[in-house]
């Protein structure tokens, strides 16, 4: 039974984070952690690293890559900052190190040669420029961790990330007068800043169980618990309106993962309910009084007024989350609960648990039911409004996986070529729905890469998984193993919501991944040191042992390292200043439709002239990219020389076989230019390429039929 608590003696680990002398121990805790000058540049590296997440957390979550590689150019130099300065470990790289840098770098390796056979060879050379963008945090993160304590910092680190992002995206549903959020599918789903509503779901899903582990840890102060409690509330409520049922599912996944590995599961098990319960609170408030916070398209005034009715609920929430801490901190140092007690109480709240899922489940079932006649009908998901969405099981992503195995089934070796999924969509989609995406990583490397890819890309997640259950085991009931077990667990449901949507295009949460990924790799070799040298792992002192000027160390790994990454540079400077190039163009053409139209031919002519150049300019940049020849032959049809455009256009179709916008352009030039069965040709190709093309190919063929032409 519950006894009076014994006196507890305190070590160094359990030194409290917050509460009396806070910043003093903080100090203190930092200064332990740190040994040199060249430990502090290897931090201020990985919170560079970092740092990257958070641009690329407001720069739409980093989708667009190659307009937003300034993130990756910077990691890259990171990179080679660290090796010219000697911070990494002197000797070899490890053996798993090894497997998997070879590992990865074969996947991205392969997705750079399928650039040779791909449909589509610009998006294959950019989803290239998005492996080395992973590649590199990985490598960052595993040649620059050198003390096991910074795993703890890593992830308190990335919380803070994730809580910027919250209060980013919760303030534009508490206050939509103020942060205007564009919404252009009008949904009233929390999306912004990540601008996807089911990575930000999944970004809060990852945060959770790293505040979870904080504020479960007896060490940890009065006021920091406040704070970590406040952050998963905060977690789980932006993750509850974004209506993503798979994030709500990984959420609890997170947390089961976690709690698998925790040395204090009763503890973290408690926090969770407590955190579930207020923001079932939250919950049942919109429900009962802010309808507008639910529905799919409220409106304007009403969105706005309920608005600010929520914030004062989420305020008189947090405070009664804070107060919650208090109660549980003071129960906790007046009474002990023994081993045996705990695993009844566990015991118990695991059976209650299974039966309220059951009662759920059974009460589910009938619409369960009906929801299974009509299984993988795309209108009925759309059509529901956002919290009905959450019992919804209709998704238009059965039919997406079925054309990734189509697609695979066609090409099963090699593939169609690295982001070319487009193209078997458009050919076999029975509605017309654009998607450019499977929403698969799996599906879409089968599609893409073929069973090469599928193995290359396999291989280095099973090694990931079996290395970090291996070193959880290793670690046994200490407290690294909590903070490895917490990271573990954002790492695992990443890869596990990976198979069921797009987070690959999406580096906020991927490259977080492969950073843990490096990270704990590097913890677990770490600790395994630490064993041999019987107490905690002393790295070599800074000086001349661990410096690498000399050009024996640089024929070593680390100069290969460091030239792979000069060599990235350029894969990731060229495709990027040829896309700005691209952005200019277009606004450079849409002046110069605007002075024809205006009949002001003189100054139209000018700026075809100025649209070539610059056109031309992104074509050497990136030669690749059939974009910039369809710009260079709308310029030459401005300045009066269609075969100049139409050669352009022949170019572009010889780089992008399966492109029907380049064909339907291609038949307005064989129109203007009055050859009526090349225009019936091109339009034929356009349909056969995109079959249920709706918005300009049936009012090109009524053109066409005008002017005497047969389709």
């Amino acid at each position: 039974m519950a006894s009076a608590k014994p006196p507890r003696t305190r070590s160094n680990h359990d030194r409290p984070v917050g509460g009396s002398g806070a910043v003093r121990d903080w100090l203190e805790r930092v200064s332990a952690n740190v040994s040199g000058y060249h430990d502090l540049f290897r931090l201020g590296i990985l919170a560079s690293g970092l740092l990257v997440i958070l641009f690329y957390a407001f720069s739409a979550g980093g989708y667009y890559v190659v307009r937003r590689s300034y993130g990756e150019l910077a990691i890259f130099l990171l990179v080679i900052a660290g090796l010219a300065f000697g911070l990494t470990r002197p000797g070899r790289m490890s053996g798993p190190g090894r497997l998997e840098l070879g590992l990865f770098g074969a996947f991205s390796l392969w997705i750079l040669i399928s650039v040779e056979w791909s449909y589509i060879p610009a998006r294959s050379l950019e989803e290239f420029v998005r492996a080395l963008l992973y590649l590199g945090g990985f490598a960052m993160f595993y040649l620059y961790f050198r003390r096991r304590e910074w795993l703890s910092w890593i992830g308190n680190a990335f919380l803070v990330i994730a809580v910027i992002v919250a209060l980013d995206a919760i303030l534009g549903k508490v206050l939509p007068d103020v942060i205007s959020h564009p919404d252009p599918f009008q949904t009233n789903r929390l999306s912004f800043p990540l601008t996807y509503w089911n990575t930000l779901g999944l970004f809060m899903a990852m945060a959770f169980p790293l505040a979870l582990r904080a504020v479960s840890d007896r060490a940890t102060g009065l006021l920091w618990r406040c704070l970590y409690a406040a952050s998963m509330f905060l977690f789980t409520v932006v993750l509850f309106y974004t209506f993503s049922r798979a994030g709500i599912i990984m959420l609890a996944a997170a947390a089961g993962i976690y709690l698998a590995a925790a040395v204090y599961r009763l503890r973290a098990v408690l926090q969770a309910l407590v955190v579930v319960f207020w923001t079932a609170a939250a919950v049942f408030a919109s429900y009962i009084w802010l309808p507008a916070m639910l529905a799919r398209a409220p409106g304007q005034d009403e969105l706005v007024r309920q608005g600010h009715w929520f914030g004062l609920v989420l305020l008189l929430l947090l405070a009664g989350v804070a107060g919650t801490q208090v109660v549980t901190r003071a129960v906790e140092q007046r009474v002990e609960v023994s081993p045996a007690q705990g695993r009844k109480l566990a015991y118990g709240l695991a059976i209650a648990g299974a039966v309220a899922s059951l009662t759920m489940v059974v009460a589910f079932l009938p619409s369960l039911k009906a929801q299974l006649a009509s299984l993988g009908s795309p209108q009925q998901a759309n059509s529901s409004s956002a919290g009905e969405r959450l019992l919804n099981v209709q998704s238009a992503r059965y039919e997406e996986y079925a054309v990734s195995l189509r697609t695979f089934a066609e090409h099963p070796l090699t593939g169609t070529g690295a982001a070319t999924w487009v193209v078997g969509w458009l050919q076999n989609r029975s509605e017309d729905i654009s998607i450019n995406n499977g929403h698969s990583l799996l599906f879409g490397t089968f599609s893409d890469l073929g069973i090469v890819g599928v193995i290359l890309l396999l291989s280095f997640i099973a090694v990931f998984v079996c290395r970090s259950v291996k070193d959880i085991r290793f670690l046994g009931r200490s407290r690294h193993r909590e903070v490895y077990g917490a990271i573990f667990s954002a790492c695992a449901v990443l890869l596990i919501h990976s198979m069921i949507d797009w987070d690959w295009r999406m580096p906020v949460a991927f490259l977080a991944f492969f950073m843990f990924a490096g990270a704990l790799l590097r913890f677990g070799g770490l600790s395994r040191e630490a064993v041999v040298a019987g107490g905690e792992a002393q790295p070599a002192v800074d000086g001349a042992a661990d410096r690498t000027w000399n050009l024996p160390g640089w024929l070593g790994w680390k100069w290969l390292v460091g030239a792979g990454c000069a060599v990235a540079l350029l894969f990731t400077l060229f495709p990027m200043i040829s896309s700005m190039e691209v952005d200019n163009a277009y606004a450079i053409a849409q002046e110069a439709t605007s002075l024809g139209n205006q009949n002001g031919n003189q100054a139209a002519a000018v700026k075809y002239a100025q649209l070539e150049q610059v056109a031309n300019r992104a074509h050497q940049m990136n030669p690749l990219d059939g974009e910039p020849l369809q710009q260079m032959a709308q310029a030459s049809m401005g300045l009066g020389r269609p075969q100049d455009a139409e050669n352009y256009m022949l170019q572009a179709l010889q780089l992008e076989p399966y492109n029907d916008q380049f064909e339907r352009n291609l038949a307005r030039i064989y129109m203007e230019t009055n050859q009526v069965d090349k225009a019936v040709a091109a339009l034929k190709k356009s349909r056969e390429i995109n079959p249920l093309e709706s918005r300009e190919t049936g009012l090109l063929e009524q053109q066409v039929r005008k002017m005497g032409g047969h389709i």
